[in-house]
């Protein structure tokens, strides 16, 4: 398939079966690209890319390989690879990143050579999908939709004319200035992490590589940023939002692990890379076979889930206690597919190095317990529009801790320790009533807005849920309660009673950050959900990212076969609003539209 796209695309192409015989092609021939499946025969494509970057170091790498977890690409990419796409794959994309690496990355007099990839005339200029910014000296005169994105930029013209390194926080000006200078020297030098400052202020930790490029026939260099993660602040939203903090291990029903979340990552020690397809006993590194004692095997086989504790081994070898829930998965056919396991410490501090003490935390969990009682913690709001006409039809109650010396503080400093120290129902309690009360006062306005409010775990576990929503009675539709499908996890059976008991007060139900998790298609039978929300890292790749946009088109397409509401998160740009509407997305939220405020009532009285 490959093949056939790039010779479509007026490519020569020359096949190699195995990564012994790509290095003889290499050898033997001027390759201009080459595309390497991470899986080979007798040899890695990671250990074949290494040796490709030695031999051949102007060769423009692509990796192709059905591995789509960021800490897979990360790792292909911090080898040597200059591009990466994910399984299923396009061929006609496949072939314009081909032919756009050979545009970019010829090296001055490269026509003395003979040419094993060439480039045809009848190729468009492909648009490309990734973050990529290109400079003259240090000037930006070149940038992507998706770099756009990432540094905070609604178009284009915010951009252009900059010079480059007020891009760069403070802290890595240096780092990136000694980067541009020796790209024209070591063109394929590792990328390597450095801190990005947005234009609202914003920051986080990005990935960067960089290379000589051509510019309307001028010399030019070209920054791709391949991924990101946030940076502590506590000044400001977050660029994207904070993994969970729950530990999500996905099991086979072989006992081989096939998912884990990045949380996994930090708590066991260990990468994706690392543990995938191994037993979770030997991953875990669990001293006896059995896992569960015999009872919690019973337990798990009888219902279908499990609590309790294990203390298994970090990759470092030092031992943790955790709180886990297992949670048998089943085919259509109802045998055993797999289980799903989700760990929390017990006893250890925010390194996740096993100690059994947390220096900053009691102080942490008395000042929250002390900003309840003063009232330091508010509530804002983000409006939820229609896509068509931008009209406001609801608002996401999100919580916020107007902190005496710390200034506004956003849920990532402060969530985690409230679960941990109870404060959390306290919490959610304060933000459902706050954000009914304002709910009456847009009534009582004129303005027919529902509100969203987010439902953690301890939430629906909470005896007085109830209680608290039939004390305050809204018309149906009025009340939305958003809940993550790893909230859900821990006990199916109690949160499906909770759901249908809130359900039955005319509270509707949405999944958050549907996609993200795991399950999600079960969750659609087992609960009563009335809603979708399509996590923002697939609302940015709409449009960009063939693989996203086929995730956003298929949840909505879902939403609409078992007469869903669908809600885009994230949305930046007016690109991304077309490409939605386009898709046939009705209702959107992102800082497009506005950020969250104490009120929604500056962004007018677009209400329906």
């Amino acid at each position: 398939m490959a093949r056939r796209g790039l010779e479509e695309a007026g490519c020569q192409v020359a096949e190699a079966p195995d990564g012994v015989t790509a290095l003889t092609v290499i050898d033997d021939l001027a390759v201009d690209v080459a595309v390497l499946d991470r899986r080979l025969p007798g040899m890695s494509g990671l250990e074949l890319l290494t040796r490709l970057r030695r031999r051949a170091p102007s060769t423009h790498i692509i990796m192709l390989t059905g591995a789509g977890a960021e800490a897979d690409r990360v790792l292909g990419l911090s080898s040597g690879a200059d591009d990466y796409m994910v399984k299923p794959f396009s061929a006609r994309e496949l072939a314009a990143r081909v032919v756009a690496a050979r545009r970019r990355h010829a090296l001055a007099g490269s026509s003395e050579h003979s040419e094993q990839v060439q480039q045809s005339s009848a190729v468009d200029p492909p648009v490309s999908n990734a973050a990529e910014i290109i400079t003259e000296d240090t000037t930006i005169v070149s940038v992507t939709e998706p770099a756009l994105h990432l540094v905070g930029a609604h178009v284009v013209e915010q951009v252009l004319g900059r010079d480059v390194f007020e891009l760069f926080a403070p802290e890595s000006v240096d780092g990136a200035k000694a980067r541009h200078e020796r790209v024209q020297r070591h063109p394929h030098e590792e990328p390597e992490p450095l801190v990005l400052r947005r234009l609202d202020g914003a920051r986080m930790r990005v990935l960067v590589s960089s290379a000589p490029a051509r510019w309307e026939g001028r010399a030019a260099r070209s920054i791709t940023i391949h991924a990101q993660i946030p940076v502590g602040d506590n000044t400001g939203e977050r660029a994207s939002p904070e993994p969970d903090e729950e530990a999500v291990v996905a099991v086979d029903s072989r006992g081989q692990i096939r998912t884990v979340n990045p949380a996994a990552e930090r708590l066991f020690g260990w990468t994706a890379t690392e543990v995938y397809g191994r037993s979770l006993e030997v991953a875990l590194g669990l001293d006896e076979p059995a896992v569960l004692a015999e009872s919690a095997l019973q337990t798990l086989a009888r219902v279908g889930h499990w609590k309790g504790q294990i203390e298994p081994r970090r990759g470092d070898g030092s031992t943790q206690r955790l709180s886990c829930c297992v949670t048998l998965l089943r085919d259509l056919a109802g045998e055993s597919a797999g289980s799903l396991w989700v760990a929390r410490t017990l006893d250890r501090d925010d390194t996740g190095r096993g100690e059994s003490s947390r220096t900053a935390e009691p102080d942490l969990a008395a000042d929250i317990q002390r900003g309840l009682a003063r009232g330091e913690f508010v509530v804002f709001y983000q409006p939820i529009v229609r896509l068509e006409d931008a009209s406001v039809v609801g608002a996401e109650a999100l919580v916020r801790w107007q902190h005496p010396s710390r200034g506004l503080l956003t849920p990532a400093a402060f969530l985690d320790t409230a679960e941990r120290c109870g404060a959390i129902n306290d919490l959610d309690a304060l933000v459902l009533d706050e954000a009914r009360a304002q709910w009456a006062r847009w009534r009582d306005a004129g303005r027919d807005l529902y509100v969203s409010v987010n439902l953690s775990g301890r939430q629906l576990a909470d005896p007085t849920l109830l209680d608290r929503i039939s004390s305050f009675p809204m018309p149906e539709g009025q009340l939305w309660l958003e809940v993550t499908e790893t909230s859900l996890i821990h006990d199916l059976q109690q949160a499906a009673h909770i759901l249908n008991e809130v359900a039955a007060l005319g509270a509707k139900i949405s999944i958050d950050d549907f996609g993200t998790g795991w399950a999600s298609l079960s969750y659609l039978r087992e609960f009563p959900v009335h809603a979708l929300k399509i996590d923002r890292s697939f609302v940015h790749g709409a449009g960009t990212s063939s693989v996203d946009t086929a995730i956003v088109s298929s949840v909505l397409s879902l939403g609409r076969e078992l007469a869903l509401n669908v809600v885009a998160e994230g949305i930046e740009t007016v690109g991304q609003q077309d490409q939605l509407r386009e898709l046939g997305c009705h209702y959107g939220q992102g800082y497009l539209f506005g950020r969250p405020t104490p009120t929604i009532e500056e962004f007018g009285a677009r209400s329906r």
